[in-house]
């Protein structure tokens, strides 16, 4: 759209959702909006014309990062980001917690591996600091130990 206005409907690109505009910042570039009961921030240049109440196709991107179950294709709880730059995994971590969030999952695992340490330190830095994180843990030896991370959600 050329312009974004409160309380009109959108649909954010980077959640796969249609949403309700809450403010818009000063400059315009990000912008509050409410998805369900979620409110988030989301770029104003990821909103586009709503595309109406249907389910749509995921992100690929999350869609080859997130592992689901067979049997249950929506299950957002586990992400996969071994391998990754730390810059595109706390990308993908974001949009996978904001989704995580949208579908109701109240538990998350990020399978980051061990590595380094520099992908393990960046995550949980990150999650320590995210407004949709309550707390997390490191995994146990049995989940994955130093490996795995897990987040709940708020």
């Amino acid at each position: 759209p050329d312009s974004v206005n409160v309380g009109e409907r959108y649909f954010a690109t980077t959640l796969g959702h249609d949403v309700s505009v809450l403010s818009v910042d000063r400059r315009g570039e990000r912008a509050r909006v409410r998805a369900g009961n979620v409110e988030i921030e989301v770029l104003v240049s990821a909103l586009a014309l709503p595309r109406g109440e249907r389910q749509i196709a995921r992100n690929k991107q999350i869609r080859h990062s997130v592992a689901r179950d067979e049997a249950d294709i929506s299950d957002f709880s586990q992400l996969k980001i071994i391998g990754c730059r730390a810059e595109e995994a706390i990308h993908l971590l974001d949009r996978f917690l904001d989704q995580a969030a949208l579908e109701g999952v109240d538990n998350v695992r990020i399978i980051h591996g061990k590595g380094e340490g520099v992908l393990m330190k960046t995550v949980r830095e990150y999650l320590a600091g995210h407004q949709l994180v309550a707390e997390f843990r490191v995994g146990n030896d049995i989940e994955g130990g130093e490996g795995v991370t897990f987040a709940r959600l708020k």
